[in-house]
């Protein structure tokens, strides 16, 4: 895609797709990091005639905030099922198996 357009775009709707991201995660840094994700995204893979350009970016952003979110949420609960497993168990469980 060339530069000139994705400029375009960026001017275009760059700052509300930063706020949409940002009503998402809460936290500016991590909307202005998935911000630049949908745009490097728009660099290698935007079609040059698509009929709805802030469409495709919007659904592009809303994409990649809900991967961050499920890899997230899936790091969370492991974490969580982690701390309330007792070392006791861990060694409970060895034994038994290795046994």
């Amino acid at each position: 895609m060339e530069e000139k357009m994705i400029k375009q775009l960026y001017h275009q709707y760059g700052k509300e797709l930063f706020l949409y991201l940002y009503s998402m995660c809460q936290q500016k840094e991590l909307a202005e990091d998935l911000l630049q994700e949908t745009f490097l995204k728009a660099i290698l893979a935007l079609p040059e005639y698509h009929t709805n350009m802030r469409a495709w970016l919007y659904k592009v952003a809303r994409n990649l905030f809900y991967n961050l979110y499920k890899r997230n949420r899936r790091e969370i609960c492991d974490e969580e099922y982690l701390k309330k497993i007792s070392k006791l168990e861990v060694d409970e469980f060895l034994e038994e198996y290795i046994s």
